[in-house]
């Protein structure tokens, strides 16, 4: 709907020390107008509750506390309010400071997703912003696109602004942060609803940390996590189904970005990071993460090439010698592969290591030709009748070496505490995935859900904020409800 001039009795209309000039846009709640001061030429943003809604007692409480959440916060990231005031007629308005710009949604429409770094630059001064409103009181409730505007300054430095706090929940941040209430109004935007939102509960800081999530995937993957064209089965999606894994969709991410991700979006609130601020710290170290990358690689950009992309370059650039890798694994030691006795031992050296010259007359290994014992880390953590390849722990899931049993029934795995006793629990861990994985495919029950929860599993192994009980016993209660 758009207001014409000569339609709109309020302009030319002066409020206080401004003279309204020209509306240029309208929300659910208000109708915005440019202004100015005659004198010294400021621009100011005007807002006035909407003629059809000054009457409502609700609406006109929503909009005195939308005034009130914008004046408790100060942060460069949130809107300024600069005054507050009553028409004639009776409609509420606010006077705000004015932004040029576009909106991130613009953003979006005109480009279709962002590159990694620039995705999580937008995210770290959201979070910023949104840790100054949670800690004065103030939970935003309706994070998305629409409402984050980027604002370009005069010296070319480039702001991130939120807007439209109507919606915003305020009271103290203990009240906020306490769960089970219901709240007293289903409001916000149902693409970014987090899942006790969407089961009518009471939004709490962490609920805008999941629209935090919706956000940064929808920037990198140029979609939302969940697309059903109906409320309902969209709701149903945020309190159930778990989101697409983004290295689906995007090429090139570090599992540490997709680990994060995976945080923002977890369905229990309290499995999220504990606030804006633990969130930001985790966003800054993922972005150092992808600059020491894109400054190893020095190469095109993350996202236009593959990972094993960035590793095959990287080797080939260092040791123009050396033949490309054959796979994505790259480890720091040998690896045998025991073939059968007439094979005999494919030795691997790894890159960057020269092969230590064995005399002529020296006879061959006697491993050659006779099976070799099993070595130390596999007595350590399997039986003496299972071979096992080493394994390098930062592998992708889907790249982990199988194991080869001969005659023997599946193995037990190890229990939680002797794990995380154990020095190198990670590759335990790592191989108890992979044959978590293997096993659920024999028995036909690697469902997507089945894999989707044991690769959340896996990037947890790379997250160095988990830790190994945990993780341990998530792997545990996967195999209980995945394998027989």
């Amino acid at each position: 709907m758009t207001v014409q001039l000569a339609e709109d009795p309020l302009c030319g209309v002066k409020l206080g020390d401004y003279v309204i000039e020209t509306p240029v846009g309208m929300g659910g709640m208000g109708i915005v107008y440019r202004a100015v001061h005659p004198l010294i030429g400021r621009k100011v943003a005007v807002k006035v509750l909407r003629p059809e809604l000054a009457r409502d007692p609700e609406q006109a409480d929503r909009f005195l506390k939308e005034a009130q959440a914008l004046s408790a916060v100060k942060h460069r990231g949130v809107i300024d309010i600069i005054t507050f005031g009553q028409l004639p007629d009776g409609r509420q308005y606010m006077v705000m400071e004015f932004l040029e710009g576009e909106s991130l949604d613009a953003v979006l429409d005109r480009e279709g997703q962002l590159s990694a770094s620039r995705a999580l630059g937008l995210i770290e001064e959201i979070l910023d912003a949104l840790s100054a409103a949670h800690r004065a009181g103030v939970v935003h409730r309706d994070i998305k696109p629409a409402n984050v505007f980027l604002l370009t300054q005069s010296n070319g430095t480039r702001v991130v602004k939120l807007v439209d706090f109507g919606l915003a929940r305020r009271a103290t941040l203990e009240n906020l942060e306490r769960a089970g209430e219901r709240s007293s109004l289903m409001a916000g935007t149902p693409e970014y609803f987090s899942p006790e939102q969407a089961h009518g509960l009471a939004a709490t800081p962490r609920s805008d940390l999941y629209a935090v999530g919706v956000l940064l995937f929808e920037l990198l993957a140029g979609r939302l996590p969940f697309e059903e064209k109906s409320v309902i089965p969209l709701l149903d999606a945020h309190m159930k189904r778990p989101p697409p894994l983004l290295h689906t969709l995007v090429g090139g991410l570090p599992d540490s970005l997709e680990a994060l991700v995976s945080a923002l979006l977890a369905k229990a609130p309290e499995d999220r990071p504990a606030s804006a601020d633990v969130a930001r710290t985790t966003v800054q170290r993922v972005m150092r993460e992808l600059r020491g990358l894109e400054t190893n690689v020095g190469a095109a950009p993350l996202g236009r090439r593959s990972s094993k992309e960035h590793q095959t370059k990287e080797v080939a650039d260092t040791h123009p010698e050396a033949p490309a890798p054959a796979t994505q694994q790259l480890n720091p030691w040998p690896r045998r592969i025991l073939v059968g006795v007439a094979l005999g031992v494919l030795v691997a050296v790894p890159v960057g290591f020269a092969l230590r010259p064995v005399p002529a007359e020296a006879p061959p290994p006697e491993v050659v030709v006779e099976a070799p014992k099993a070595p130390p880390q596999v007595a350590e953590t399997t039986e003496a009748t299972e071979v096992t390849e080493p394994v390098d722990e930062l592998a992708p899931l889907g790249t982990l070496p199988t194991r080869v049993v001969v005659n023997r029934p599946k193995p037990v795995p190890k229990a939680a505490p002797a794990v995380c006793a154990a020095e190198g629990w990670k590759a335990t861990l790592t191989k108890e995935v992979a044959a978590g994985d293997q096993l659920a495919r024999a028995q036909k029950r690697l469902t997507p859900e089945a894999e989707a929860a044991l690769r959340a599993i896996h990037v947890g192994l790379r997250d160095s904020s988990r830790d190994c009980a945990t993780l341990a016993r998530e792997l545990e209660q996967w195999r209980q409800r995945f394998t027989r």
